[in-house]
């Protein structure tokens, strides 16, 4: 966590002065005595996101996206009585799931955004008072 903290430092190319927002969930390596003292270190302030919010994290909405596809999929394999899926077809079933268009991706992050910017002011507005 530590190195990718330094990197994202590294590649934004503003100074330590600058604080960068990260907003995480509540994962153990997000919140941590290194991960917190690399974050003073770089200038980085982590926000962290309410437990128990999926619908704040873009990437949980995604994975309901792919999960209904390979649902889908599989239920359509069930219906044509394709009962047995070798190892070489079945990464191919899971490759052709995976394929999020960027429209939907943009989709997701956007009906997100709204929320995400509420949740935040209020993160900030909380830490100064």
């Amino acid at each position: 966590m530590q190195s990718f903290l330094r990197e994202l430092r590294e590649q934004s190319r503003r100074p330590v002065s600058e604080k960068i927002f990260m907003v995480w969930d509540n994962h153990r390596a997000h919140d941590n005595p290194a991960t917190r003292a690399a974050c003073e270190e770089l200038g980085i302030e982590p926000l962290f996101m309410p437990a128990y919010s999926p619908e704040l994290n873009s990437i949980e909405t995604l994975w309901a996206v792919v999960k209904r596809r390979l649902k889908s999929q599989l239920a359509q394999n069930v219906q044509r009585r394709r009962f047995k899926i070798l190892a070489p077809q079945f990464l191919e079933f899971v490759k052709e799931a995976l394929k999020v268009e960027p429209q939907t991706v943009k989709a997701i992050i956007n009906a997100n955004r709204q929320t995400l910017s509420d949740v935040l002011s209020s993160a900030l507005n909380h830490r100064r008072n």
